[in-house]
């Protein structure tokens, strides 16, 4: 019998088969797919292919010939990263019918225009959820308004504000159209220069606002703070509130009442107003729904400000009784350039730990011996999760950590805790040193945190379990 062929021409593969293949494709072959037959040439350009896909076009770069070609035929991208201004069309970044979820540009000088004329298009093709924008000094009303006043956004973050942009808000107040709420995250530097910028934000999304952050840049420089008493009362007035970073705000207390508001992080600058520490101390204190709290020092102990410390604030958590707190973590910046430094902000930490009988989670930025011979199943039970962030480089990798008399008997009161080293690797860089060479009975997993007070490289300690 004559076997009949088996084989399928391209025509005939279902139109799934074909893009689950070109999903994986990258943008040189989909172009190329368009001259191979119609149905290639068709598929190339569904949305499935382009949805997953982001473009970066930093110029010169070798994604920068695709902008284009992308921008003209491409129904819709995940991500666009864009330099602004820019070489090449500008047509194709400010008209495109190329519709993206996330947009992130960066505007120097003179690209003000083509940043608001990109925004506004964006916001009607109705795909932009996720905006991230630095503005340069000069940005314009028009800028800053098509910013303010887009509509469709989930997550705002705003790295850098003009100087004037008290006054530019200004004029777009004047001439703002009503704007529905639909943002759930903002993140921003709240500066003198922005307060206009950001009362407008958290007014306009009240409804919808879950997760704030005010202090996007600044917990990475030690600033003086003075901020109005106009800000607070607009947190308090978010029904959802549940996430909030910030400075030392006025008046804090306010947002005790919140029922929503489980995660807090503070950022205490060089020189707080005495008003602002009564009201983060009233926060802590009266707040029955945090669960998860950050306290970050730029205050270094001769400041003259040593009042602002760990202990009110810290203790305000535990001042009526014991906590319901699951995670706490206390950073500092490198004003504090000494363990002793450290351990007068953490003495208070390590003194009420028997009055957070939920803490799961601890991050401090001590690693001394004495600070781990603190922590035991007595005086935190429910702890497994432990950060350190050690300034002896005595014990340079992860190896020399697990044989310090300390850590032994951390892991013997705490068997499955989960121990977190930043910036230490798993190996000695160079030759192995002895506790290297002798090998150990641990676990050791190498891994990345998304998060600025962690760092970057970090090493996980866990006992294997035998």
């Amino acid at each position: 019998m004559e076997t009949q062929s088996s084989n399928l021409s391209i025509e005939q593969l279902p139109d799934d088969v074909l893009l689950g293949i070109m999903w994986h494709l990258d943008l040189e072959d989909i172009f190329t797919c368009r001259l191979v037959c119609k149905k290639l040439g068709a598929l190339a350009l569904h949305p499935d292919v382009w949805r997953h896909r982001g473009l970066h076009l930093p110029y010169p770069d070798d994604n920068f010939v695709w902008a284009c070609p992308v921008l003209r035929l491409a129904p819709c991208l995940e991500w666009l990263v864009v330099e602004l201004p820019t070489e090449g069309c500008q047509l194709a970044y400010t008209m495109t019918r190329c519709a993206v979820s996330f947009l992130n540009l960066d505007v120097r000088r003179g690209g003000s225009m083509h940043a608001a004329a990109m925004i506004r298009n964006q916001e009607a093709l109705g795909r932009l959820r996720n905006l991230e924008i630095s503005m340069p000094r000069s940005a314009s009303a028009v800028l800053l308004g098509a910013v303010a006043l887009a509509s469709g956004l989930e997550k705002l973050t705003v790295t850098a504000l003009p100087s004037r942009a008290t006054s530019i808000m200004l004029s777009v107040l004047q001439h703002r159209a009503a704007s529905t709420p639909s943002l759930k995250c903002f993140n921003v530097d709240i500066t003198a220069k922005a307060e206009s910028f950001v009362h407008f934000v958290l007014a306009s999304h009240a409804a919808t606002l879950e997760d704030v952050n005010l202090n996007v840049c600044s917990h990475l420089s030690d600033v003086s703070c003075s901020y109005s008493d106009g800000t607070v009362p607009l947190l308090a007035g978010i029904a959802n509130l549940q996430k909030l970073e910030c400075p030392l705000l006025p008046g804090l207390g306010a947002l005790a009442a919140s029922e929503s508001l489980t995660t807090l992080i503070i950022n205490v600058c060089e020189s707080p107003e005495r008003r602002a520490v009564v009201g983060a101390w009233q926060l802590l204190r009266r707040s029955k729904q945090l669960r998860d709290v950050t306290l970050h020092f730029s205050v270094p102990l001769d400041s003259g400000l040593a009042d602002v410390g760990g202990e009110p604030l810290v203790r305000a958590l535990v001042s009526s009784g014991p906590s319901r707190l699951e995670s706490l973590t206390m950073s500092t910046s490198d004003r504090f350039d000494s363990p002793e430094k450290c351990l007068w902000l953490l003495e208070p930490v390590l003194g009420m730990l028997p009055l957070l009988p939920a803490l799961r989670s601890l991050h401090v930025v001590d690693a001394s011996d004495e600070l781990l011979s603190r922590i035991t199943p007595d005086t935190a039970p429910a702890l497994e999760r432990l950060v350190l962030e050690p300034y002896s480089r005595e014990h340079v990798c992860a190896h020399g950590w697990l044989h310090r008399d300390a850590v032994k008997k951390l892991f013997a009161g705490f068997p499955s805790l989960r121990l977190i080293v930043p910036s230490v690797p798993k190996n000695c860089p160079g030759d192995y040193c002895n506790a290297c060479a002798l090998g150990c009975d641990c676990d050791l997993r190498e891994w990345f945190i998304e998060d600025c007070f962690v760092g970057i490289l970090c090493c996980t300690l866990m006992q294997r379990i035998k």
